[in-house]
């Protein structure tokens, strides 16, 4: 039986990934590899609250 090709190198290359690669390689190779890594997540703002 022949092995199942790896996932990630079927991977489609999306609009937004290809932005995402023309902005910075390494956020390229973050979301193709990783796409649930805290580093990806965005930062949390909190703001004032009326008093």
């Amino acid at each position: 039986m022949a092995a199942l090709p790896n996932p990630v190198l079927m991977t489609r290359l999306t609009k937004s990934h290809f932005v995402a690669g023309c902005q910075c390689p390494k956020l390229l190779w973050w979301k193709v590899h990783d796409p649930a890594a805290p580093e990806l997540q965005p930062d949390k703002v909190l703001l004032p609250t009326a008093k």
